[in-house]
C-alpha cells in the first residue's frame, strides 16, 4: 500500500464527491486497479483507462492481462496518461457518464456503482474489465478498505461531506 499516492488520490477525489459520487466507489476502483496505489499507469491513470479513439494526450504502453475464453492472456496495450490530477478526475467522470450510464446513475452508492461498472446487462453496454469475477474482486477491495483504519480515516472527511451533500440536496 502506497499511502502517499493514496493521499494524493484523495485530493482529486474531492472533485468527484462534489459531483455526488460516494468516495468509496472511485477509491475502491482505483485501489483495485493500482494494487493499492503501488502501480499507477503513467503519472495519473489510477483506473487502467485505455486510449479512446479521440484521445490526443499522452499515451503509455504497458503489458497487461486480459481475460479471454476463460483464461488470462498477456498483451501489450495503450493506456492514457493525464497531465495532472484534475484532468484525470475530469476524464474519469466524463467516461463514466458517457459509457457506464447505469453506474453513473448510482454513483452516490459506492458498492452499487462498482457493481454497475462490472456488469453489462444491456445490449451495447460497456463493462470496465474483461475479468468475469471483477465485481467479486472489487467487493473484496471495498471490504479491505472499510476495515483498514488508516485508509478509512483518510476517507472519512470525504465520506462525511458526501452524505452531507446528499442530505442538503
Amino acid at each position: 500500500m502506497n499511502y502517499a499516492k493514496s493521499k494524493l488520490f484523495t485530493l482529486g477525489l474531492e472533485k468527484l464527491v462534489d459531483l455526488r459520487y460516494d468516495p468509496l466507489g472511485p477509491y475502491t476502483h482505483a485501489a483495485h486497479e493500482t494494487f493499492f496505489f503501488d502501480r499507477i499507469i503513467g503519472d495519473f491513470n489510477f483506473w487502467g483507462m485505455k486510449v479512446p479513439r479521440y484521445w490526443t494526450g499522452k499515451i503509455v504502453e504497458i503489458q497487461t492481462k486480459e481475460y479471454k475464453d476463460g483464461k488470462y492472456i498477456k498483451i501489450v496495450d495503450k493506456f492514457v496518461d493525464f497531465d495532472n490530477l484534475n484532468h484525470a478526475f475530469e476524464h474519469y467522470d466524463k467516461s463514466i457518464k458517457r459509457l457506464y450510464r447505469d453506474a453513473y446513475e448510482l454513483k452516490f452508492l459506492g458498492i452499487a456503482f462498482l457493481e454497475k461498472l462490472s456488469d453489462s446487462d444491456e445490449k451495447n453496454e460497456f463493462k470496465w474489465a474483461t475479468d468475469k469475477d471483477y465485481f467479486k474482486k472489487l467487493k473484496i477491495r471495498y471490504c479491505q478498505i472499510m476495515n483498514d483504519e488508516l485508509q478509512f480515516n483518510m476517507l472519512s472527511k470525504l465520506i462525511k461531506k458526501h452524505y452531507n451533500n446528499l442530505i442538503a440536496k
